[in-house]
């Protein structure tokens, strides 16, 4: 299909023997706008994110005039999605033009767009001897060196960007029953205190709330808050404890600790409700039953299945390591 719109031709005169190669006006335009990009105006336009495609002009990066070391004002367009190979010999400008230009101008853009507060804690690279770049997101580079990583190591553990996408699963994921494969939602104090109640109704029931999750420490602390609140047992690494007879725990191994807010059974099934209420207040909304045969039962306001009820603690960052004791 022919376009509605021509686009004027460029004719490139030719140049003599070891001459450096002339430039149109598009390119030297292209130069004085960049090298004039310090402007707010000018900044602002170049730092907006364009939107890319799959196919069309956008499928690529394009580099326009790179001139960074050995590089002779070259362009280069490089597929995006897909893995690319740069190979070449000895000085050939392979690690000027992935490391000097694709990883140091993604870093630049991708600074520029924070607060020049969180700028100044940052090293920022120089900006490369480039015409133009067009189509290039925010980048990371690994150093060229032979990495430690084991057999369970992959580019986001190498890259230390594992650790950042474990937090945002944590923060910002949509968490579905195993059971009923539903998204976990809101339950009401009503509706747990009904479950609770049936509970009671089979067994006597201890009502805990959740204070330390896995967590290294002493936790004397937590102890003492415990004492002032009134309260005088905890349930300490599956164990129930008195207070009086708590000792600090060891400071290098993961912790995890509730307070027993109470108990109940079919003849005090009228304390359900304050107990629960009282836990889950706590526990910010997550509260445990423990039964005679020490097991436990989360109870949540924030993450209970609508279609069986079940309830889920908050998702948590160390849930997606590598741990077997913590996978989910």
């Amino acid at each position: 299909m022919l376009s509605k719109y021509r686009t004027p031709l460029h004719v490139i005169p030719s140049r003599g023997h070891g001459e450096r190669p002339h430039k149109t006006s598009r390119e030297l335009a292209r130069s004085f706008a960049y090298a004039q990009d310090d402007s707010a105006e000018l900044a602002r336009a170049a730092e907006t994110a364009p939107r890319f495609h799959a196919n069309g002009f956008n499928g690529a990066i394009s580099i326009h005039g790179a001139r960074e070391h050995n590089l002779k004002n070259i362009d280069v367009k490089i597929p995006r999605d897909q893995v690319v190979v740069i190979t070449g010999l000895s000085g050939s400008g392979k690690s000027t033009l992935a490391f000097d230009i694709l990883f140091a101008e993604g870093q630049r853009r991708f600074l520029d767009s924070m607060s020049p507060y969180a700028r100044q804690f940052v090293e920022q690279l120089e900006k490369p001897d480039i015409d133009l770049v067009e189509g290039l997101p925010p980048s990371v580079a690994i150093e060229q060196r032979i990495t430690r990583g084991g057999g369970k190591s992959t580019v986001g553990t190498v890259t230390e960007v594992y650790h950042f996408l474990r937090l945002l699963f944590a923060k910002t994921g949509t968490q579905f029953c195993p059971d009923c494969d539903l998204p976990v939602e809101k339950q009401s104090l009503s509706a747990i205190v009904k479950q609770v109640e049936a509970a009671a109704k089979r067994g006597p029931l201890k009502v805990l709330a959740p204070l330390v999750k896995a967590r290294k420490g002493f936790h004397t602390d937590v102890a003492h808050w415990a004492e002032r609140q009134g309260f005088d047992t905890l349930f300490v690494d599956e164990k129930l404890v008195p207070i009086s007879r708590f000792r600090k725990l060891e400071r290098f191994k993961e912790h995890t600790i509730d307070v027993v807010v109470g108990a109940i059974d079919a003849k005090r099934i009228l304390k359900a409700r304050n107990l629960m209420q009282r836990a889950l207040e706590i526990g910010r909304g997550t509260a445990h039953l423990l039964n005679t045969k020490n097991r436990l039962t989360v109870m949540s306001t924030e993450m209970s299945c609508p279609g069986c009820g079940r309830a889920f603690e908050e998702l948590d960052p160390r849930l997606f390591s590598f741990k077997m004791d913590r996978r989910s």
